[in-house]
């Protein structure tokens, strides 16, 4: 998974290095929606940080759409999708105190981020085998 989110910060409209990471965040965020993981985790895990910023700047970049197009599916990541939906209610409703929107402070940081994407796999295997 590292490897593949590397790959993406590298080349983040690559609909098939970026398709097995929304899939899995998609099953979380499913697992979510069937209650099997308490809302807590979700809202304050490091999984659900990434999860609403992989769902974000991925509809930013039109990749979403593309894989809707692809696979002929609109209801494709819908959990992702509504997990991103709650994760912007929470993040307005308790930890909004700048006054900035999510969406601003996330396109703000999005560079830092692909950059912290890229560098993550290098610390953890600095041979930089995949």
């Amino acid at each position: 998974m590292y490897a593949l989110r590397a790959k993406w910060a590298a080349n983040p409209s690559n609909l098939e290095i970026v398709e097995p990471v929304l899939e899995f965040l998609e099953e979380f965020a499913g697992l979510g929606a069937r209650g099997i993981f308490k809302k807590a985790l979700i809202w304050d895990s490091t999984i659900g940080w990434h999860a609403a910023r992989y769902y974000f700047y991925n509809l930013e970049n039109g990749v979403l759409p593309r894989l809707r197009a692809k696979w002929l599916d609109e209801t494709l990541y819908q959990n992702l999708d509504r997990l991103w939906r709650h994760y912007q209610t929470v993040e307005q409703r308790e930890r909004r105190e700048d006054g900035k929107s999510l969406e601003e402070q996330l396109r703000q940081t999005k560079g830092k981020f692909l950059e912290d994407e890229k560098a993550r796999y290098v610390h953890r295997f600095p041979q930089g085998r995949d």
